[in-house]
């Protein structure tokens, strides 16, 4: 995909999507809701103020009036997991859920006298089990994206700014969304109880990630749509020249043209130099930027993968999700070395030279054979990219 026809896709069919409000499409499949005991019993405590006795009656009050309401089925009642309930009937299932909550919460305040209303104190959140608002449109963007040539690095930063479950949001887009981007008949939505201040402390974050992402993909809308005619030419002029077949003549830039049919070095067989652009493993042009955001989406994968003894071993995962090429550069001479920084407390520690240095813990070198790695599958075996920590 050319970078104009790159720019205009952004603007009209993936930057759209990132803005739109999916609750009426989610409201088509099933939505059910999960109770997590522990955490609800922890809540009503703090909101209300109750010792832990009454905090459980109150929670025993909420499982036993949705029980008792035949517009519900309950799914699961299993010791030591929460409990879910759905509507019996699919048909905006989040508007009986949200009516249950409303009639519920105004029994239960006149059975405990808490004098608040349960509405406002606790709210609809996103089920441990399900994905937030952001995440949604950020898999339906992916699913769109899915398979169009020159979309990877989208691609890569959408998969840069989520951490979905371990996995990349176009490998979890066939699970939620059918080929044409709607919702699949068998997905379930999970809905959560929550406190209100946690609840919206969440959607804070949720809607910071979702404006981070909408701007990162205006900006490579812009920078797609201001890419300099001259490169296209050369870029042109270079995979025709690859195959040995002839440079097809560009009527709108015929000053461009003669300059490269004049070009002595040209006429004397030496290969055009392009700083700032290089090929991936199926010959296509890319970015230093572009190539950041690719290495950056598989990144985490990679590193768990190497991770284990005598080497750190991977945990929470928390080391191999904070690191982060910040940069590329790139040499006249298309040497490239990638910069990058990770959560030096507490894994700094394993360097050389500090206390617990190690030549085998040492995160500099897994992290280095990582991007080298990442790299070398997105562009070919035979690549090579230096490493520098920040």
């Amino acid at each position: 995909m050319s970078a104009p026809k790159l720019s205009g896709y952004l603007k009209r069919s993936i930057i759209p999507i990132l803005k739109r409000n999916l609750r009426k499409e989610l409201n088509r499949v099933r939505n059910e809701v999960e109770f997590p005991k522990q955490l609800m019993v922890k809540w009503l405590e703090s909101t209300y103020s109750l010792d832990q006795t009454q905090a459980k009656k109150a929670f025993e009050f909420i499982i036993a009036d949705i029980q008792n309401d035949k517009r519900f089925v309950q799914k699961t009642g299993v010791p030591g997991k929460p409990f879910i309930f759905y509507p019996k009937k699919s048909k905006d299932s989040y508007g009986l859920i949200q009516d249950w909550k409303t009639k519920m919460g105004k029994k239960l305040n006149d059975t405990f006298k808490f004098g608040s209303d349960f509405g406002k104190d606790f709210h609809l959140g996103h089920g441990t089990s399900s994905l937030s608002a952001v995440e949604y449109r950020a898999v339906k963007a992916a699913q769109k994206l899915s398979g169009r040539e020159g979309t990877e690095a989208v691609l890569g930063v959408i998969n840069e700014e989520l951490e979905l479950r371990g996995t990349t949001v176009e490998a979890f887009a066939d699970t939620v969304f059918t080929k044409r981007g709607g919702l699949r008949k068998t997905y379930n939505v999970f809905l959560q109880i929550q406190a209100a201040d946690e609840n919206l402390a969440d959607a804070a974050a949720e809607k910071a990630v979702n404006t981070r992402l909408i701007n990162a993909l205006v900006q490579m809308a812009v920078e797609a749509e201001s890419s300099p005619k001259p490169l296209d030419i050369i870029d042109n002029a270079l995979e025709k020249s690859l195959r040995n077949k002839p440079v097809k003549a560009i009527r709108s830039a015929s000053k461009a043209k003669a300059s490269l049919k004049n070009n002595k070095k040209a006429r004397k067989g030496k290969k055009p130099s392009i700083v700032g652009k290089t090929r991936d493993a199926k010959g296509r042009f890319t970015s230093p930027i572009s190539l950041m955001n690719l290495i950056n989406a598989r990144l985490h994968d990679v590193i768990r993968k190497n991770m284990g003894s005598p080497a750190l071993n991977y945990q929470t995962g928390r080391f191999a999700r904070s690191v982060r090429v910040t940069n590329i550069s790139q040499t006249r001479q298309q040497q490239m070395t990638a910069f990058y920084t990770y959560m030096k407390s507490p894994y700094q520690t394993f360097e050389r030279g500090y206390a617990q240095g190690s030549t085998q813990r040492d995160p500099r070198l897994l992290i280095s054979k990582s991007i080298r790695e990442a790299a070398a599958q997105i562009m070919g075996a035979r690549f090579d990219i230096r490493t520098r920590r920040q």
